[in-house]
């Protein structure tokens, strides 16, 4: 997650907001994100609750990540064929994958 804040900081600028699945809510990650003024989409840990702009802040960054990242993996395994893959063996399976992920990303 270090890594994908600082290539976004080398990019684009300051990175302000930033929606991980849950994986990446690990302390670590945690502690960089606060350190760095980072707005999170993490769930809080331990007692108490999220007051109502904060929760706002993380439903948007949860719809943001859903619609735009997942949702586009979905339009690209159709789009690809990468739904029906036709291979007959492991070897083709993942090139059949590999070409159709590369030419979504291209």
């Amino acid at each position: 997650m270090k890594i994908s804040i600082l290539k976004h900081k080398s990019s684009f600028g300051r990175c302000t907001h930033i929606s991980a699945d849950r994986i990446y809510a690990t302390n670590e990650n945690r502690r960089y994100c606060t350190k760095n003024n980072v707005t999170t989409n993490f769930c809080r840990k331990g007692a108490g609750k999220d007051d109502k702009q904060t929760k706002q802040v993380k439903n948007i960054l949860n719809k943001e990540r859903s619609t735009s990242l997942e949702g586009s993996f979905g339009t690209e395994k159709e789009h690809y064929l990468l739904d029906k893959i036709k291979a007959r063996n492991p070897q083709t399976e993942k090139v059949w994958l590999f070409f159709g992920i590369h030419t979504a990303n291209a």
